[in-house]
């Protein structure tokens, strides 16, 4: 534990974060590692919630059981929907059994790998002398994501950083951009409710709609079961946060929130506290609590 991480559990109250990823998808830390900075940053609920994936759940479970921390399970599903942007749903599930959901992951996860092997492709194409081994060995627990291509490129001078990747050749609005094929909207939820989930939009600001687009399309899915918003986000405005409140609030969505903290994949962020100004309310992780 660093004398920074110290410095900030003294100075920070019990916070929540119900959006963090370990090395099971694109973060830096393992879920053991990723509950012990939790806890330093003073969290008393997180919710782990890696792309496609929850096998890093039970690893979780166990260190925060030991630190007296609840542990909600998690995934981040990407809808593909280019039109509208980056499209991404949280999904809170019950802790106790496999759900149905979980079990269309495995396929998903395959889907994954084939446009990973076509991104290599794409980039060699383009003179860049990457191979699928080298970006497998970034990805610790053998899901391998952006983040990892992103960290090869460096390695081999292409880039100087993670950003710099992103904006270059990985991002969706690049000439690499693959869509990633994956459920709809529709499927998901309907999926999210069988798993006896909840689901949340992610990050709603990537999506390129317009407010009163954004409202229209909440409106609807919460007609087919959305539970909530992600509004408190970490890279929001205090302003932008208080807005994204008042929508869910008017739609009738529970306001969720969180760091989206990935370790040294998405720098200056940290568990709980996001850039160091979040706080997600008590009322929003109690109301999942109270229906998982």
């Amino acid at each position: 534990m660093t004398r920074a991480w110290n410095l900030a559990a003294r100075l920070i109250k019990v916070v929540y974060d119900l959006h963090l990823h370990s090395t099971y998808s694109d973060g830096s830390d393992t879920p053991y590692e990723l509950v012990d900075k939790a806890h330093a940053f003073n969290c008393e609920v997180i919710a782990l919630t890696d792309h496609d994936s929850t096998d890093g759940y039970e690893e979780a479970r166990k260190r925060a059981s030991e630190l007296g921390m609840t542990l909600i399970k998690g995934v981040e599903m990407s809808i593909p929907a280019r039109q509208l942007g980056t499209f991404h749903v949280l999904v809170y599930l019950p802790s106790e059994d496999t759900t149905i959901l979980e079990q269309r992951l495995d396929l998903l996860r395959e889907k994954r790998k084939e446009r990973n092997e076509r991104l290599v492709a794409s980039l060699r194409d383009a003179g860049i002398d990457i191979t699928m081994e080298m970006v497998a060995a970034k990805a610790t627990q053998g899901n391998v994501a952006r983040p990892h291509f992103a960290a090869v490129l460096i390695d081999l001078g292409v880039v100087d950083s993670i950003d710099e990747a992103f904006d270059r050749y990985l991002g969706d609005s690049t000439p690499f951009d693959i869509e990633k094929e994956g459920l709809s909207i529709e499927e998901l939820l309907q999926l999210t409710q069988e798993s006896k989930g909840l689901a949340s939009i992610a990050h709603p600001l990537t999506l390129r709609v317009s407010k009163e687009e954004l409202t229209d399309m909440l409106e609807r899915l919460r007609g087919l079961g959305l539970f909530g918003l992600e509004s408190y986000y970490s890279r929001y405005s205090p302003s932008v946060r208080a807005e994204l409140v008042e929508m869910a609030n008017r739609i009738g969505l529970v306001p969720t929130g969180g760091s989206d903290y990935h370790g040294t994949f998405k720098v200056g962020l940290n568990p709980g506290v996001g850039e160091g100004d979040l706080r997600v309310p008590e009322e929003s992780v109690a109301a999942i609590l109270a229906r998982l």
